[in-house]
Order: C-alpha cells, then structure tokens, then sequence
C-alpha cells in the first residue's frame, strides 16, 4: 500500500428501494413533504446496515452510500445539506454515507466526497494553507459552484488534496483488521462500468439539462452563451449551461457535464477538461451539439440572426456546410428504365434515466441515541469513536472561510423529481499494494 493510501473502488452492488415501506431511512426520517432530517436519516440507514450485514440481504461490501431524491436538511429553515457521512469508519460499523441525488454529473463529486470522509479524510479548511478549501479540490467543505469554474480549477474538482491524501493513507495503515486487503467476490457485478462514460452514450447535453430542471422537457443547453466565450465549446465541460424553465427570463444554470460529453470533433469531457481521442465522436467543431431544439430555426433567416443565434442557437442550420444527393436514372437503347432510391430512415428514440448529487459541511461531534432500525435489532453507537461529517450548497463566493458552511455561492435549488425512494450503493474498496 502507499503511504499517500491509494484505493481502487470496485462496485459491488446494487438495492432499491421501490415502495416506503422499503425505504424507512427516510421515510421514517420525514420534516416535510421533500425534507428529510440528514443525521436521522444515516443513522437510521446504518443501523439497517449493521442488523443486515450477515444476513445475506445486502451484499458483501466495506462502504454503503444511499443516495436519495428527497432534500436533506439539518432543520427545515437550514436545507443546504448535500451529503453526510461518519469519520473513519471503513472496515468497522456505521461505514456509510447519505447522498443527496442531484440529477446530473454533481453527485460523482458529492458520493465521492462522502465516501473519503469514511476513509479518514476531514475537509480540507481543516489543514494547512496548502490544502486550503479555495482551491476546490475533492474535500473542499462544499462543493464548487460551476458558474466560477476555469479549466485549471475544473481539474483539482476532481483530484485528493495531498492532506487528504496522507489521511486516508494513515487511516487505512492504522487499521487493526484491514478489510480492504480482500477481494471482491467474483462476477458480483460488471466492473466495465469503471469505463463508462455517461456523456457518450446515454446523455447528450440537453438530457443531462433536462434531467436537472425539467425532466419532463422544457430545458435546454444555452447554445447562444458559447460562441462569445475564450474556448467556445471547450467550455461545456467545466460548465455546461441549461436553461430554467423556472426562471426564463433570468440567467442560465450552470453544472459540470458528464465524462464523455462532446465538446468538439474528436474530443470529449474527462474530468472537467476537453481532451482530444480517437474514441470521441465525430462532430463539427462550429457545432457540436447541433441546433437549439427549444428554437426554430430557419435557414433563410441566418443573416438575419445575430452572432450568438447564427453561430449558438442554431449553428447546424446556418454554419454546417450541408452535403446533397442526387438521383442519376439509367437508360438502355430499349425501353429506358428510371431507378429510384428511397433513402430508409430509421428512427431512434433516446430513453434517459435519472441520476444524483451533493455539497459539504462539517459537524461537531455528536452522540447519536440509541434508535430502533427498520428491522427490528437497535444498535448504540459509540460517541468516543464516530464523528459526523457534512456537506452543503454553497451560497456566497465572496463569505470569509471560517466554519465549514460559510464558503459558499449560489447554488440553484433542484427540480422537484418526484423521486423519494432510495438506492443504495455497495462498494467494495481495495488497497493497492
């Protein structure tokens, strides 16, 4: 293992919960009709983990993380919670996390986040200049608001400070029983996911706009922002910007997009960058992601258009040099035959599911009460040894840091998905030797 505690994170499976009854973490959790309480609820979903563990109703893991349409909030005037999750508790009991599911790529940063915590790793406003919160690496006490996002910045979202680094690196040598020195168990799950990229084949950027604002339509990339920009469509990948059909007529949303997002001919998102592959899709680099499909663009009106309609909105339409066909009929010196061809077009329907997210704070050292799980079994929790770590939206850039919830900026309030039933996330996690 090396001393900086590098750890591959192999999924090792999934549980659902599809009704209430099934779901009692947050159900039984409940502060108001989208609200739930965020310690109850992880204390309430490790308490189903510790009775459930060598049952055989979950699987075999080292780390649960739940993750959860409703709103987490310490009290319903304080909603800023995104994750929670307990202080050095891999390979012992309580070794979860609760996620907020933010519907698009923030929620890899926020499950990522919490799932450290359990490693050993504090926020980084807790550690010397050199790992200070600002510069928004992975445990930064919140998240990173991507309206203020560069492509230096955007990188570090992505990467461990050094603190955090030697945390986890201590946490895991100091383990009595270190549980992450096993194997996961064979064919479990398939680990191709680790390949995945969401971008590429399942979400476009107006689906990943949608799932985020309006998942039943109405959101879209804001294509007219980009042609003004230093790296145009380079950009998307640090901040893809949506439109709100909330707020129309105010600014455009921004978020990160997903790994293998096109932001060019041959090139695509990796970790907040845009980065050339022979891999990535084969697009024009004037335009991407094609016409606006919330605008109706007419080609005889292109020089009508202003640059950010001509050159955003509807770049297909008025800058993609357009290729025509002709249909040649053959002759003979008997009767002459005309051919026609009809082209055959095939019709492919895109079917997008949804996906999760969630900031940071930290909490002082609670000492939860006995509770009764979903179960049935009760099991106490020892003050001495856990500590509750959060993580919350950020609210204003300009704030001082100086406790885990004051570096912040604005951070637009989610659509209302109608999902409050809970997943549940099991990883198996190793030790590179």
């Amino acid at each position: 293992m090396t001393p900086e505690g590098d750890v591959k994170v192999i999924l090792a499976g999934f549980v659902i919960a599809t009704n209430i009854e099934a779901s009692r973490w947050t159900e039984d959790n409940v502060i108001s009709s989208n609200v739930v309480n965020d310690g109850n609820t992880l204390l309430t979903f490790s308490q189903w983990i510790n009775a459930n563990r060598n049952t055989g109703a979950i699987p075999p893991h080292d780390h649960a993380a739940l993750f959860t349409g409703y709103d987490l909030a310490e009290k319903i005037t304080d909603k800023r919670t995104i994750g929670i999750a307990y202080l050095s508790r891999v390979c012992n009991s309580y070794a979860s996390s609760v996620n907020e599911e933010t519907f698009n790529a923030m929620i890899i940063h926020i499950a990522a986040h919490e799932l450290a915590h359990n490693l050993g790793a504090s926020h980084d406003s807790y550690h010397s200049n050199g790992c200070s919160a600002e510069f928004g690496y992975v445990m930064s006490p919140s998240l990173p608001n991507s309206e203020y996002s560069s492509a230096t910045s955007a990188s570090r979202n992505f990467i461990f400070s050094s603190c955090s680094r030697a945390a986890i690196g201590a946490y895991i040598a100091g383990l009595e029983t270190n549980c992450l020195e096993n194997s996961p168990m064979d064919g479990l799950v398939d680990l191709t996911l680790a390949a995945f990229n969401p971008g590429e084949t399942v979400y476009g950027v107006d689906d990943q706009c949608r799932l985020t604002y309006a998942p039943n339509g109405g959101s879209a990339m804001c294509r007219e922002n980009y042609p003004l920009t230093t790296m145009k469509w380079a950009s998307v990948c640090y901040r893809l910007q949506c439109r709100n059909p909330a707020n129309l007529n105010g600014p455009c949303s921004s978020q990160f997009a997903h790994d293998g997002t096109a932001c060019g001919n041959y090139k695509w998102c990796q970790q907040g960058q845009c980065v050339s592959s022979v891999d990535a899709p084969n697009v024009p680099d004037i335009c991407p992601f094609g016409d606006d499909p919330l605008f109706n663009c007419d080609i005889n009106q292109c020089s009508q258009y202003g640059q950010q309609i001509r050159s955003g909105k509807c770049c297909y339409t008025c800058l993609v040099p357009k290729t025509t066909t002709s249909t040649s009929t053959s002759t003979t010196t008997t009767t002459p035959p005309t051919t026609i061809t009809t082209p055959i077009t095939t019709t492919i329907t895109l079917t997008t599911t949804t996906p999760t997210t969630t900031p940071t704070t930290t909490t002082p050292t609670t000492t939860p009460t006995t509770t009764t799980t979903p179960t049935t079994k009760t099991t106490t929790m020892q003050s001495t040894t856990t500590r509750v770590i959060k993580t919350t939206r950020q609210t204003s850039m300009n704030t001082p840091v100086t406790t885990d919830k004051s570096f912040s900026q604005s951070f637009d309030e989610l659509a209302d998905h109608d999902l409050k039933t809970a997943m549940a996330l099991f990883v198996h996690l190793v030790a590179m030797l």
